[in-house]
């Protein structure tokens, strides 16, 4: 190994350079080895890695973009000591430039036990791993970083080098496209990528993944602007999100109201914490409340009168069976099942069993992908009302999914979204407003709208207040708001956030 010409590299890469690739399955066992962090906190977010690369692959930029979003809307691993592990980094650091390459991965190894979790540190471990030429502890160690950190452009620029050195030219240029596209000085990215398409001294993968990767960034002479839109999308519905509708779904009490409503005729809704109270209020059939309760605890008794009920055409009961299998609550998870039930009641008009076959259609979950029926019925359950549903529907409606695109419907059902109550509906509505779609821009109002899904807990909104106020969209810059609301997206674990605290000289986060 040529350490001397690894460092030569390392203006672009910083501190922070590596990358995640998509393991084989004899893999795992070095993924696991890479952290101390219980693997059952990472199976989500290295899930979801696999969904980002699987989409590349395929040049789906919205499946990486939703993928993306998934994992920041996770919960972060838990910490360790990150002062300790950070001199310890610092000094590995030093040791790999001076070629003590043993003693800085001693060094690197002691860093990350004492923080599993700190994204830099697992990033400049696996770059040593590459450089040594461990390239399956790299690559276990590397998918784990972008676990951490899905849109880190220098990990995915890593990724491309890796597959590149490794002869996967076409995963290569995935790589490279991605890591282009999520950069926040994409002429600089350019630039580098075009270093490797014209070298010839780099492994001929990665020279020809390169110069692929460039074909489809720029297409023609003087094409740019790519990485300026395609990492701004409004936010699909998540599978936390869709968890979390279906703990609520049933486990609220029957005639509950929402302890908020929001108010009709404001110029901005106000998003809620529970923005699902209302609709779960006005549902029939109570009594099926607390049979879901026992049977997704377990109880083969409560289980068999759902069937029941089920079986008799109650809807809810019905809906309730479906959710049973589709969760695995107190049975084994059975998808096909799920939808069975699922179609009985949402052909019966139960708005919840609307929704629900919807994401599974939507997602092929229990069934192939059919985006033209999930569209069907996320609008039948936006109609009556469901907040994730009118939200779903509206970024169909965005994306020309299962529909013609229709920038006007879109923006309709995000703002209905947000007058449900929903965080995600009224972000998405403020995007429209921040970025001009198919509307004048309005900095002000969209401002307003973040701020409401902010307030609610929201963590993009969060950041978005963040940024608002540090550029001054209300007329006038206000840094120590800009903070406040920064550290509140940080906290969960929002890289953008975290990256705006280290730019306004941030570290007690």
């Amino acid at each position: 190994m040529n350490t001397k010409a690894a460092r030569q590299r390392a203006g672009y890469f910083s501190a922070t350079c590596v990358l995640a690739v998509l393991l084989q399955a004899s893999s795992v066992s070095a993924l696991a080895q890479a952290s101390t962090t219980p693997n059952t906190q990472l199976t989500s977010r290295l899930d979801q890695v696999t969904k980002m690369l699987a989409g590349a692959a395929s040049r789906d930029a919205n499946a990486v973009w939703d993928a993306k979003t998934e994992i920041e809307e996770l919960p972060y691993p838990a910490r360790g000591d990150r002062k300790l592990a950070r001199r310890l980094n610092t000094t590995a650091l030093e040791k790999f430039k001076a070629d003590q390459i043993p003693d800085s991965m001693a060094d690197f190894e002691k860093a990350r036990r004492a923080d599993p979790s700190d994204q830099e540190i697992a990033n400049n471990y696996g770059y040593v791993l590459y450089r040594v030429g461990k390239l399956p502890e790299a690559e276990a160690q590397l998918r784990y970083t972008l676990a951490l950190a899905p849109a880190r452009a220098a990990a995915w620029a890593n990724l491309a080098e890796v597959f590149g050195a490794q002869g996967q030219v076409q995963r290569a240029a995935d790589a490279f496209v991605v890591s282009h596209r999520f950069s926040r000085n994409p002429d600089t990215t350019r630039q580098y990528i075009e270093k490797f398409a014209a070298s010839t001294t780099d492994p001929a993968g990665l020279k020809q993944g390169a110069a692929q990767a460039l074909s489809r960034l720029f297409p023609t002479v003087g094409a740019n602007g790519t990485a300026a839109t395609a990492a701004v999308q409004p936010l699909a519905g998540t599978t936390t999100e869709r968890s979390a509708a279906a703990q609520a779904e049933m486990a609220a009490a029957a005639g509950a109201a929402s302890s908020t409503a929001a108010a009709a005729g404001k110029a901005v809704p106000v998003a809620l914490a529970d923005p699902f109270a209302r609709l779960l209020s006005q549902l029939p059939n109570p009594e099926v409340v607390p049979l879901f309760a026992a049977a997704s605890q377990g109880s083969a008794t409560a289980r068999e009168e759902l069937l029941r009920l089920a079986h008799g055409g109650n809807a809810r009961a019905q809906h309730a069976v479906a959710t049973i299998y589709n969760n695995g609550r107190g049975v084994e998870v059975n998808h096909e099942l799920a939808n069975t039930w699922y179609r009985k009641s949402a052909e019966a008009g139960f708005v919840l069993a609307q929704a629900g076959l919807a994401w599974n259609q939507q997602n092929g979950i229990g069934m192939a992908a059919d985006l033209s029926l999930a569209f069907d019925n996320y609008r039948r359950a936006a109609e009556q009302g469901h907040p994730y549903a009118m939200n779903n529907l509206a970024m169909m409606y965005y994306r020309g999914m299962g529909t013609r695109p229709d920038v006007k419907a879109s923006y309709d059902w995000f703002v209905r979204a947000a007058e449900a109550g929903l965080a995600r509906g009224a972000h998405n509505a403020a995007w429209y407003l921040e970025y001009g779609v198919g509307q004048p821009a309005d900095l002000r109002k969209a401002f307003a709208y973040y701020l409401s899904a902010a307030t609610a807990g929201f963590a993009q909104s969060q950041y978005k207040v963040g940024h608002a106020y540090e550029y001054g969209w209300g007329g006038s810059q206000d840094r120590a708001a800009a903070i406040e609301w920064y550290k509140k997206a940080a906290l969960q674990g929002l890289e953008p956030a975290k990256d705006a605290l280290k730019r306004l000289g941030v570290t007690d986060i």
